[in-house]
């Protein structure tokens, strides 16, 4: 998404991602967990990737039905006087 909003303002030779779109979901999604003995920024950078593996799916299942019709329920109403 950010690649075509950067072609529409007129910078086409922008790169946003070295990496194809698959290889991108199997570098976030599909996480390998490091040794316990890992360095701190690689154990940083596991972290991460499944915390915005996770705020990525909810964003996902957010943005889901925005574009589907509102479903009319019909409520009786109760009450009065």
């Amino acid at each position: 998404m950010a690649c075509l909003k950067a072609k529409f303002i007129g910078h086409s030779e922008n790169y946003i991602l070295q990496e194809s779109a698959s290889e991108f979901r199997e570098m976030f999604y599909n996480a390998a967990a490091p040794p316990a003995n890992s360095p701190k920024t690689i154990l940083e950078v596991y972290h991460f990737r499944t915390a915005s593996a996770a705020k990525m799916n909810d964003l996902v299942n957010a943005l889901k039905n925005t574009g589907a019709p509102v479903k009319r329920v019909a409520v009786k109403i109760q009450g009065g006087c």
